[in-house]
């Protein structure tokens, strides 16, 4: 290895590379981010998609580096970013349920995944030109599909994500770079026609919607950390390039913000204005980090595992909260309670690396241009920082795609400067090609099938559950059957199939058939010891072993009932939101003689705050039944009283999502299920 100076795009020259063989990988990562648009925590198929393809982009540009040699960066934020996902896959050992820890790892790591991949290309400047065409490319069809939800549709305009604030933070990530382009000085290369007539027209275009669109939000945080990314931007370019070029930048966001204001009656400006009173602003935060404080008592220094805080927060939820609970709306208090405090710390020395290159740069002798184009990119990624202290932005992959990108264009515009050297590794000198391919397909095979073979197995859950609902018990088993083997790590699964056998032992059940019922219950049994032992944290677990003795006295013997009243109790321990776990051990008690108990259990679940669906209705009419039946008329009057608009309107379509966007049924893959 020898010290140097020159970048990857000026090493990719040097050792005569096509510079179209940076278009390959690029579109590739273009690919991945498309499917991460569909993924955002709930389809586990496409971050299964996603990683495949980015793994797939990835051994092709090391394929690409066998002659030409690898040119690595050095400097503080390619080491704190290595160190963070690092520490994320230590953290794995102590979580509750490390398969999803797993996962979570290569959702967050996807960061670190194409900060490297952009580094290492062969051409960097080509690699990043590819790249962020084509981002800006898939963000402006987002932007038409999140107008048409606006204006035609009356919805919010959050295109394929679950809220509008998470593509807020998308088109201020992608925005910045891009106003940074257009307004930064022509270098030789960008000095062409297309950039200097109808591309730029096209540029400040996509800028003045995506700016319109994160005002149409309504977002007081993402409005806000657009325009802490837009001041740094117009401070570094009025003081390099006069005031003359900001005017037309704070033109256009001046005219987004003003439309945005007259389609929303005034109601933009408003919100804005009401932060001056923090304690109301912030009033619907407060409420999740409060007892989110309180779950980060428990483990401070450790953390309790990565993608497992909606697991553990239920028993720790205000009775108020009417967020979906899946995430603490701050990043860093949820990286903090996840990963411990070297998590935390981590991740702040990422930033605070990033945020020194910046400053290096901006002090340095550099290109006018490249100034530009850095502040562009770290203002795009401050405003997403920023945003992160009120929502979840890291915990998005498209974002996270997305930022890696920035980061490394950071990274990469202080190695052109001359500013941080790299060193060279050239495979040639120590290996054969053939041995050196060979190499680099069995590193990346082995992630690629396992993805592969995970989303096989969902593919067979998924069918499985059709196969339930239809009644078609030997399809579903066969099903079952396939997921255990292609994905064993899936609590899903296990607990899905002991489902399948309690269904099967009431068919059994009616024929008369003891000893066969006996089979199915011990493997039941099996099915769900497996499941607790992957993810003891699953309320559905308990529910599902609850169901198996309490239909099942017979075989479960004298202590039946009591045995199903504490799994039922457990699943309500570990979620009491959990209404399906209720209404279960309500029957149980009503059949018992204890009435009166069983209708304080319900009244109890509607305490906590439910969005309106078909299982709440249920829920409330099993609720006055059972009240009725203890003779309690005047909860039962209360309670009409209160849901009696829900019941009539039972009638009617039910939304899936609720109003604080709660997941469907198709959560079961990542573990969202309620």
């Amino acid at each position: 290895m020898t010290g140097m100076t020159s970048t990857p795009a000026a090493a990719g020259t040097r050792f005569g590379l096509a510079p179209a063989r940076s278009a390959g990988p690029a579109l590739l990562v273009a690919c991945a981010l498309i499917a991460a648009l569909f993924f955002n925590g709930v389809f586990l198929q496409y971050l299964a998609l996603a990683q495949i393809i980015l793994l797939t982009a990835a051994a092709w540009l090391v394929l690409q580096s066998y002659a030409a040699g690898i040119a690595v960066p050095r400097g503080p934020l390619p080491f704190m970013l290595t160190l963070f996902v690092v520490w994320l896959a230590v953290s794995i050992a102590w979580s509750a349920a490390w398969y999803l820890s797993f996962l979570n790892l290569w959702w967050v790591g996807s960061i670190v995944l194409v900060f490297w991949m952009a580094l290492l290309a062969p051409d960097a400047e080509r690699w990043w030109r590819w790249l962020f065409g084509a981002v800006v490319g898939i963000t402006s069809c987002l932007m038409v599909y999140a107008l048409v939800q606006f204006l035609a549709w009356g919805e919010d305009a959050h295109a394929t994500f679950l809220n509008r604030n998470s593509f807020a933070a998308l088109l201020n990530l992608v925005s910045l770079p891009l106003a940074a382009a257009l307004l930064a000085p022509p270098d030789k290369l960008d000095a062409r026609r297309w950039l200097q007539t109808g591309g730029r027209w096209a540029g400040w275009a996509f800028v003045l919607t995506a700016m319109l669109i994160v005002a149409l939000t309504k977002s007081r945080g993402a409005i806000l950390s657009l325009v802490l990314g837009l001041t740094l931007l117009c401070v570094v370019v009025g003081r390099a390039h006069g005031w003359r070029r900001v005017a037309v930048l704070l033109g256009v966001f001046g005219a987004a913000l003003i439309a945005a204001n007259l389609q929303w009656h005034g109601i933009v400006l408003e919100r804005l204005a009401g932060l001056d009173n923090p304690a109301n602003a912030g009033a619907t935060r407060f409420v999740i980090w409060k007892p989110a404080w309180d779950l980060l008592l428990q483990h401070p220094l450790r953390g309790i595992g990565l993608g497992t805080f909606w697991l553990a927060f239920p028993p720790f939820r205000s009775v108020g909260d009417t967020s979906a609970g899946f995430y603490v709306h701050n990043d860093y208090l949820q990286l903090w309670i996840e990963t411990g405090l070297p998590g935390l710390l981590l991740w702040l020395g990422v930033l605070a690396a990033a945020t020194q290159q910046f400053v290096r740069l901006l002090r340095a002798q550099v290109e006018p241009r490249d100034r530009v184009l850095a502040t562009g990119a770290f203002g795009g990624l401050l405003a997403v920082g920023v945003h992160s202290l009120f929502t979840f932005n890291l915990y998005l992959l498209p974002i996270d795609l997305v930022a890696g990108v920035m980061l490394a264009r950071v990274q990469a515009l202080a190695v052109r400067s001359g500013m941080t050297k790299t060193f060279e590794w050239t495979p040639a000198r120590r290996m054969t090609r053939r041995g050196f391919r060979t190499l680099v397909i069995l590193i990346a095979a082995i992630p690629i099938l396992h993805f592969a073979s995970l989303t096989a197995g969902l593919r067979a859950v998924d069918q499985a559950r059709a196969d339930l609902d239809a009644g078609h018990l030997v399809m579903a088993d066969r099903a079952l059957n396939r997921a255990e083997i292609l994905a064993p790590a899936l609590d899903t699964t296990w607990y899905v199939h002991a489902r399948m056998l309690v269904q099967s032992m009431r068919l059994l059940a009616r024929a008369g058939k003891t000893e066969q019922r006996r089979t199915l219950y011990d493997l039941a049994l099996e099915k769900l010891a497996r499941a607790e032992a992957l993810n003891p944290l699953r309320p559905q677990i308990y529910k599902e072993r609850g169901d198996l003795y309490a239909e099942n006295a017979d075989l479960a013997g004298s202590d039946a009932v009591a045995l199903a009243e504490s799994q039922y109790r457990e699943a309500l321990k570990h979620d009491p939101r959990y209404l399906p776990a209720r209404s279960a051990l309500a029957r149980l008690l009503a059949e018992h003689g204890r009435a009166k108990e069983a209708g304080s259990v319900l009244v109890r679940g509607l305490d906590y705050w439910q969005p309106y669906s078909r299982k709440i209705v249920h829920y409330i009419k099993q609720t006055a039944q059972t009240l009725s039946a203890a003779g309690d008329m005047k909860t039962r009057s209360e309670i009409l009283r209160r849901y009696g608009g829900w019941l009539s309107y039972a009638g009617r379509p039910a939304s899936s999502n609720g109003s604080a966007g709660e997941p469907t049924k198709n959560h079961a893959p990542t573990g969202h299920e309620r």
